[in-house]
């Protein structure tokens, strides 16, 4: 078998995300297994991260565009159906945005419903704890300024 050779490597364990000049690909770091293989072009890579495991394997949330990768039996599928803005925190996607044509709500990285869709507004913060010689001090850092129905960010304005 043929060592691949990439010319962009990024660790979000447990996965690599590699391209060379032909492939992208999810790699579990761990083995060394490819996960997922699609064709690259400038215009076509993707922004992955890694949101759990299924029982067909593990599903990936694609920044870029806005969706879900999910193992199928027959290989990896792009789902797209609801729109998502993901929250990604120090390259872990934390929780995603998610809208209807009416309402927003939450879902957490592994798909489960926070806060069902039914909402007109919604704001994420950073909470900082910080406790050390007996004190404590806590800091809360508004990440964006709130997600309203029928206005969602596009992905390019706050990354």
């Amino acid at each position: 078998m043929e060592k691949l050779k990439f010319k962009e490597t990024i660790r979000r364990p447990p996965f690599l995300y590699c391209k060379n000049e032909d492939n992208q690909y999810i790699i579990r770091e761990k083995t060394g297994e490819i996960i997922y293989k699609k064709q690259y072009t400038l215009y076509s890579q993707s922004d992955f991260y890694f949101c759990g495991e299924t029982p067909l394997g593990p599903a990936f949330f694609d920044a870029r565009y806005s969706a879900y990768l999910y193992p199928t039996e027959n290989g990896y599928k792009i789902y797209s159906g609801i729109f998502n803005y993901p929250i990604v925190v120090n390259g872990k996607n934390i929780v995603n945005i998610t809208a209807t044509n009416e309402e927003i709500g939450v879902i957490n990285c592994y798909g489960e419903e926070l806060l069902s869709n039914t909402y007109e507004e919604i704001t994420i913060e950073l909470k900082i704890t910080a406790v050390g010689k007996g004190k404590k001090t806590e800091k809360t850092i508004p990440l964006f300024n709130k997600f309203e129905k029928g206005h969602i960010p596009g992905l390019g304005e706050f990354m």
